[in-house]
């Protein structure tokens, strides 16, 4: 069960972050932890996937009971192990990096991609902009 520092019955995440402040390698919570994989990788992915589906969990640390769509269903994270394992089994790497404010990122059409906050975000909707939002 997820506790509230968001691990899974007690299991720091994997991903290179740490439930402190910082980043292993010291660096600052601010943006977003991205990687984005080549459009031409997708196929190799997707077997990936499919092959350790069992190995991730969803909301609430629940397993996840299939998969339809491996990248379109957004269930999955890969962590660094993961990563690490998709590179060794299928030679795939992403390209890895801390968006920053005031950033912006480019994602190549067909590239499939992963992003986590490194912090909690909030979210601001304005009373002319809520209708749209919500539509």
């Amino acid at each position: 069960m997820e506790n509230e520092k968001g691990l899974c019955n007690g299991k720091a995440n994997d991903d290179g972050l740490s439930s402190g402040s910082e980043l292993k390698g010291g660096d600052s919570l601010d943006g977003a932890l991205w990687d984005i994989f080549r459009r031409e990788d997708v196929p190799k992915l997707e077997e990936y996937l499919k092959k350790h589906f069992r190995e991730f969990r969803h909301v609430h640390c629940s397993p996840l009971k299939q998969v339809i769509h491996p990248i379109h269903d957004q269930t999955f994270y890969l962590t660094l192990e993961h990563k690490r394992k998709l590179k060794e089994e299928y030679g795939i790497e992403a390209w890895t990096f801390t968006r920053k404010l005031g950033d912006a990122v480019f994602i190549p059409a067909g590239c499939p991609h992963q992003v986590r906050n490194l912090k909690p975000t909030k979210q601001f909707f304005s009373q002319l902009t809520l209708p749209i939002c919500l539509s």
